[in-house]
């Protein structure tokens, strides 16, 4: 018998020991201990979140004691949408769970740009906005969807603009990527991000179209006898975000300037507001002497609508028009006319500017249209009114004047120097009116206009005696002069002018003399007569 081996008894003593292990392991992993139920076959997660590591997640088990699993996620997409594997080892058995990727959250968009200024006639991206987006899918579209705005210019007429400015207070809804502003103003705009399973999100920003700032200055300055010009005087500037601006703000340059010599200079105003819009404007200014100047307006060479004229009385002189045409006249002299209410009478007259200084507007009508009242309203050609005041009036001559302060303090009793540029005195040449024969048959014309300063009656005729002395009512020897035409109620007060636009006289009405009736006006050489009793000078 062969003698036993103590290695060989050890090494198979080992190996029967590491056998018994095995199957012990197998039996233990196959024990209750370990048994589960794959109780989550499919999970469904939003885009962006991780699936979980924990095994429990998974799987379930009574008697599950012993935690000897792995959970496998590196397959999972978690942040693209799809279906993904999750493993799971348990023991000796291996599960496998679908991960179900999906997309319903919104993006998440923020905007660094609140408030984009941009110039008119520009355009802007909605992709360029400034937007910061945060989405788990891909962004598929970002467009403005919507557009308001309750302040903006369009620089078209009213009637032009009423509907537009409609549209815009709704609100215009689009799907537009960019977007041209051709008006300016304040806008909000919705801009709406969309990613890939269509959820969307909406956020407003806000567009400021600012337009240069407008420069409003005289095209030209007709000057005579002046030191110097303050311009800031004849200028004004505004912005349409900002409102007005200061004056004081303009530069000036008048460097080429020389008020001492005769010539054409020009001065340039430059306006900047605070979004860096600048905007220019260039008068030139004509220096000259009061003689040459007083041609000019003579001849209406000037436009006084869109010029200012400094350093002589006559700066809105109608002027004497070199073609005879009383026609055209009835329209030229619209700006001398004006429309007179009489509250205490509750009736109404005429009357007509005799003179525009620096300080007053003065007008003439009858005594008996102002009657007595102190205070007037006086309506213009272009339907303004204002309150003037009565100064100086005489029964006897039936010759009133008013007044009217430029630049007072009570806006509805006075005239800015603005809107005095709209208005016109009539023409006077004393000269003239006295070089005409007494029975010269000469062709004059008056206008009337009415509360809202629309013609409402005119007439032509001709002076029939330019100096008739009658017994009108109480009155002795006043002088009249005898009209051809008939005159009406209202139209005293009126202006009587030639076809070169130079007053001849004023309407004051009719009598009856002997068997027939007599059209009479104040004669120019009494107007003049009173006007200078009253203010002390002449006023040509």
């Amino acid at each position: 018998m062969p003698k036993e081996n103590p290695k060989q008894k050890l090494l198979f003593m080992i190996a029967g020991s590491i056998a018994l292990l095995v199957v012990a392991f197998f039996l233990f992993l196959n024990s209750p201990l370990f048994e589960v139920t794959h109780s989550q076959k499919e999970i469904h997660l939003e885009a962006g979140t991780k699936p979980s590591t924990d095994p429990h997640t998974y799987l379930e088990g009574d008697n599950w004691r012993v935690a000897l699993s792995y959970v496998d996620t590196s397959a999972v997409k978690h942040n693209t949408v799809g279906r993904y594997p999750i493993y799971i080892n348990h023991g000796l058995k291996k599960y496998t769970t679908y991960a179900n990727i999906t997309d319903t959250t919104a993006p998440v968009v923020k905007s660094s740009v609140k408030n984009k200024t941009i110039v008119p006639g520009a355009v802007i991206s909605a992709k360029n906005f400034g937007l910061e987006i945060e989405d788990c899918s891909k962004i598929e579209r970002i467009l403005f969807t919507k557009i308001s705005s309750t302040k903006f210019y369009t620089g078209l007429p009213e009637e032009e603009t009423a509907e537009i400015r409609e549209a815009y207070r709704n609100g215009i809804a689009m799907e537009a990527e960019d977007f041209q502003f051709a008006f300016g103003g304040i806008y909000t705009l919705t801009i709406s991000v969309q990613d890939a399973f269509y959820n969307t999100s909406e956020v407003e920003l806000t567009v400021t179209v600012e337009e240069p700032p407008v420069i409003e200055a005289p095209s030209n300055f007709y000057v005579a006898n002046t030191p110097q010009i303050n311009f800031a005087n004849y200028i004004q500037v505004w912005d349409f975000i900002e409102g007005d601006l200061d004056v004081s703000d303009v530069e000036i340059d008048n460097s080429k300037l020389n008020m001492s010599a005769p010539g054409t200079y020009p001065v340039t105003f430059t306006i900047t507001d605070k979004y860096g819009l600048s905007a220019t404007k260039t008068s030139n200014v004509h220096v000259s002497s009061q003689k040459d100047l007083q041609a000019l307006l003579d001849k209406h060479t000037i436009n006084l609508a869109t010029d200012v004229v400094i350093g002589i009385n006559g700066a809105y002189d109608s002027g004497y028009y070199e073609d005879d045409n009383l026609i055209l006249r009835q329209q030229n002299l619209l700006p001398c006319v004006v429309h007179i209410k009489n509250d205490f009478l509750d009736s109404f007259g005429s009357g007509f500017i005799i003179e525009i200084n620096n300080d007053f507007v003065t007008i003439t009508t009858n005594q008996h249209v102002i009657k007595n009242d102190l205070v007037v309203e006086v309506t213009f050609f272009d339907g303004e009114s204002r309150f003037g005041s009565v100064v100086a009036s005489n029964e006897e001559s039936d010759i009133a004047f008013i007044r009217i302060p430029i630049n007072g303090a009570d806006v509805d009793s006075s005239v800015s120097s603005t809107y005095i540029q709209k208005l016109r005195s009539i023409h006077i040449d004393k000269g003239y009116w006295e070089s005409l024969a007494n029975n010269h048959k000469l062709a004059i014309a008056y206008t009337c206009i009415d509360e809202n300063g629309k013609v409402w009656n005119n007439n032509i005729g001709y002076i029939v005696e330019k100096i008739a002395i009658r017994d009108w009512n109480e009155f002795k020897g006043i002088k009249q002069t005898l009209l051809s035409f008939n005159t009406i109620a209202g139209t005293s007060g009126s202006a009587l002018f030639d076809g070169h636009g130079q007053l001849m006289g004023m309407i004051r009405g009719y009598t009856n003399y002997g068997s027939h009736r007599e059209n009479i006006a104040v004669p120019l050489s009494e107007i003049l007569r009173y006007f200078e009793l009253v203010f002390k000078y002449k006023i040509n």
